[in-house]
């Protein structure tokens, strides 16, 4: 799916689209850091459609663990993982989005994502990425 929107209009390559690119992912990391929040809010829209399959990339992951230390995403990222933590926490780069996840945002939705480990605690622990 991301290859399809690699080029949005005018010609710029999507964000998700560079989030999956090793050089492309890292600068991007740094421009969230320095993003406006007009342009942090856009970058989230355009962003919040792939986040969950940005989790387990192997470039893309750093972007959403980088994404979630701005407040103004916690909303998007949250969503995005809603309903995937267990199987998340079983991926080595998912596992990584999810501890980011729960040490970034606010306990109330930290304690949700954490909540659908309920029934599952012992199944993650096994699990070499749990």
């Amino acid at each position: 799916p991301l290859a399809a929107e690699r080029v949005r209009a005018g010609g710029r390559v999507s964000l998700a689209a560079r989030a999956t690119e090793q050089k492309q992912s890292r600068l991007l990391q740094q421009e969230l850091v320095r993003m406006s929040d007009t342009q942090l809010q856009c970058a989230c829209e355009e962003l919040a459609p792939h986040l969950l399959e940005l989790a387990t990339h192997a470039f893309g992951n750093y972007v959403v663990s980088k994404l979630v230390t701005r407040a103004q995403a916690h909303a998007a990222v949250h969503s995005a993982l809603r309903g995937s933590v267990v199987p998340l926490l079983k991926h080595p780069q998912g596992s990584r989005v999810v501890q980011a996840a729960l040490a970034e945002l606010p306990a109330g939705e930290a304690a949700s994502l954490a909540g659908e480990l309920d029934g599952h605690v012992l199944e993650c622990a096994l699990d070499t990425h749990g």
